[in-house]
């Protein structure tokens, strides 16, 4: 997959978990800063990501996500 595939199906996952419109979505985002995730929704977006892409999250990787481009370059690796 590439990085614009990956980033467009997150923006589908993301759509009415976040506090800004999901096509509004970019890399240099924070990942729960910038997008108003509170802990709750940040647990039902990680695992609607993980059925989405078909793998689990390694708690240490989580951990490392901070950008967008982090939780992109995670996903890219967790599913080659």
């Amino acid at each position: 997959m590439t990085n614009e595939e990956i980033i467009e199906k997150l923006k589908t996952v993301a759509a009415g978990k976040t506090v800004i419109d999901a096509q509004n979505i970019t890399t240099e985002m924070e990942v729960f800063k910038d997008l108003g995730l509170d802990s709750l929704t940040a647990a039902d977006f990680i695992i609607q990501i993980e059925d989405d892409f078909g793998f689990e999250f390694d708690e240490e990787d989580l951990a490392k996500i901070v950008k967008v481009s982090d939780l992109i370059d995670l996903i890219k690796r967790s599913t080659e």
